[in-house]
């Protein structure tokens, strides 16, 4: 049995808590039931930034978390997180009661060798508790419009 349960993930170009806590999510990819689609020009290429919002429940005091992002052939796209969180419940919950804890992953500078899908997974203690899809396509670089001809 899962010692959490995510109740939300989305992957974006950005992502981050603003003054009362409220969570900005900018240019949404995809989340926990959407699978995302990133277009490229080229390949391979390098993206800039894609940011990985998560919120889950546990009861637990201390939670693992591996985060890995890899491609269908299950090569790393970046390194796999792993971390441990420490949750500190509020005065007197008891243990059986569920926290929250939300935590945002940003990736940098990764590169993508070819088209095709991409996989983030978020585990605890070899559990998996969600696996999102992006899939990187090919797209046609907009030509700006023309000016019409001066008469």
């Amino acid at each position: 049995m899962a010692k959490a349960n995510i109740t939300y993930a989305h992957l974006a170009d950005q992502v981050f808590p603003s003054e009362g806590g409220k969570l900005n999510v900018i240019g949404v990819f995809g989340g926990l039931s959407a699978p995302g689609r990133i277009g490229l020009a080229q390949f391979p290429a390098v993206y800039p930034r894609l940011a990985l919002a998560i919120g889950l429940s546990t009861t637990v005091d201390q939670l693992p978390i591996n985060v890995t992002f890899r491609t269908e052939d299950g090569k790393d796209v970046v390194p796999p997180f792993s971390g441990t969180f420490e949750i500190k419940k509020e005065g007197d919950a008891k243990k059986s009661e569920a926290a929250n804890v939300n935590f945002n992953l940003n990736f940098d500078a990764f590169q993508i060798e070819k088209a095709g899908k991409l996989f983030l997974t978020i585990e605890s203690d070899k559990d998996e508790l969600a696996e999102m899809e992006l899939e990187a396509v090919k797209v046609e670089q907009q030509q700006s419009p023309q000016a019409p001809p001066k008469s």
